[in-house]
């Protein structure tokens, strides 16, 4: 049994335990297939992004193949596509495919296979990020990641990164839509949490509700109750505690006080066009993104959100009706899907902003 809205609907459940011997052979980051996206040689950018993709595979093995057909498609149309997209203007983008752990991992009632399948995904990202380093040489970077690769890239700040020589070439680590607790975050060495908008090396998480639903902590219950769990510096560990919640308007974070500057113009919300016609929400009606592509990104600018941060999310205002009380896969309200989309812009300008920031101070 999992949980989670219209997504555990179409979600595959394993039927048996986690065997490592039955996991699908892992790819080989010096090949280009195991790239979703995969730069040339030119370095016309000022700073390279390492992104970890969400969840794309709904299927009822515990790891997706990092080659599977239907979640590649996802991948690069829907997350690579749109979401690391927020961040192209200023980096060259590196997104690795990898075993990812499938959906029904994070509500399983069998904790300890999802682990392992998490571990095994993880796996790769850390073989992934060792390549990206290699081949990136002393360019500054930032990590980026949504969702089931937030929970990777959590893991590898704590266990690649924080307190080695790379860490101080990493502007910033935009860790969205998954959770990382408050002990975790400032128990870092070379990175903190986020509290103006050019600070460097700072951490950036958060997790959007809607105002409209009323529920307080309603995407922290989800993250918590019969769920996966949360890494941190002593391991995997149940939830329990506030978790770090950046405002997409001010950028500070919700435990570290009151934000030093006024909120931001809100800059609008990045729709993304498809050919054939393709909504991200029918992912959940069970249908696959195989035969549409992805054409371009509009920006729509018809109403002004807001972004109130609490101790364990980000409730957003401004929403039209409709979309404030939509079901998009985790339930009513739950904004998990439009974690980047929602705020696409001012992550982007936010983005350039601290990578110009950085090479101002690595020039100095």
């Amino acid at each position: 049994r999992i949980r989670g809205g219209a997504a555990a609907q179409v979600a595959g459940v394993p039927a048996s335990k986690f065997d490592a011997a039955s996991a699908p052979p892992p790819p080989d980051y010096a090949s280009r297939d195991a790239w979703s996206a995969l730069p040339g040689a030119s370095t016309d950018k000022p700073a390279d992004c390492f992104y970890i993709h969400p969840t794309a595979y709904f299927g009822d093995q515990w790891n997706a193949s990092y080659d599977d057909a239907a979640a590649a498609a996802q991948v690069d149309q829907l997350h690579v596509g749109v979401q690391a997209a927020a961040f192209d203007e200023s980096c060259r983008i590196f997104a690795p495919r990898y075993r990812q752990m499938t959906y029904a991992g994070f509500g399983s009632a069998d904790v300890a296979s999802a682990r392992c399948a998490a571990d095994l995904a993880y796996s790769d990202v850390k073989a992934a990020f060792t390549s990206f380093l290699e081949t990136i040489g002393s360019r500054p970077f930032i990590l980026a990641s949504h969702s089931q690769g937030s929970l990777h890239a959590t893991r590898l700040l704590l266990d690649a990164l924080d307190g080695t020589p790379a860490a101080s070439r990493c502007v910033a680590a935009y860790l969205i839509g998954m959770g990382i607790p408050t002990a975790t975050a400032d128990a870092l060495q070379s990175f903190a949490p986020s509290t103006t908008p050019s600070q460097p090396h700072a951490l950036v998480s958060w997790n959007l509700r809607s105002a409209a639903t009323g529920s307080d902590a309603r995407n922290y219950l989800r993250l918590v109750n019969g769920s996966i769990g949360f890494w941190t510096p002593g391991g995997w560990v149940d939830g329990g505690g506030p978790l770090l919640q950046t405002s997409p308007l001010t950028w500070a974070s919700h435990h570290t006080g009151p934000p030093a500057e006024p909120p931001a113009e809100y800059l609008g919300i990045a729709v993304p066009v498809y050919e054939p016609g393709f909504l991200p929400m029918q992912l959940f009606a069970g249908d696959g993104i195989l035969e549409s592509k992805l054409q371009r990104i509009v920006c729509k600018k018809r109403i002004t959100l807001t972004a109130t941060t609490t101790p364990h999310e980000v409730v957003v205002g401004g929403l039209s009706p409709k979309l404030a009380e939509l079901d998009m896969g985790q339930g009513e309200g739950d904004l998990h899907v439009l974690d980047y989309t929602l705020f696409f812009y001012n992550v982007r300008k936010n983005v350039a902003e601290r990578v110009a920031a950085f090479d101002g101070r690595s020039r100095l």
